[in-house]
């Protein structure tokens, strides 16, 4: 992910980030909402980093690169199942930790692209 998309996506990532961490703050489960939001930022973290993986090169940060596309495709995933198998009331707090570093390696792709 480049550009103006990148910024979105990192943006949209601590937006979420606040919200998960507001649900687990007030001991809730993870809203539904919360969850379809995450899954519409996969769909389009999965779109950008096959946007991203066709314009890899072979020059050295090409491989930096395509570590932050996997990363930023299985952040995600890997929060959500966290918080969905965590049992008691802090159960989205791992989700929102991994939003944050989801934002974060989004702002990576987008320096190393």
């Amino acid at each position: 992910m480049t550009g103006r998309a990148a910024t979105t996506a990192a943006l949209y990532c601590g937006f979420l980030a606040v919200w998960a961490l507001g649900d687990a703050i007030a001991r809730r489960r993870p809203s539904p909402y919360l969850v379809l939001g995450g899954a519409l930022l996969e769909v389009a973290l999965i779109t950008g980093a096959a946007i991203g993986s066709s314009k890899l090169d072979q020059s050295g940060d090409a491989a930096v690169h395509g570590g932050y596309l996997v990363a930023s495709v299985v952040l995600l995933p890997l929060g959500l199942l966290l918080a969905r198998d965590r049992d008691g009331n802090l159960a989205p707090a791992p989700l929102a930790v991994a939003l944050v570093a989801l934002a974060i390696v989004v702002l990576r792709a987008k320096a190393t692209a």
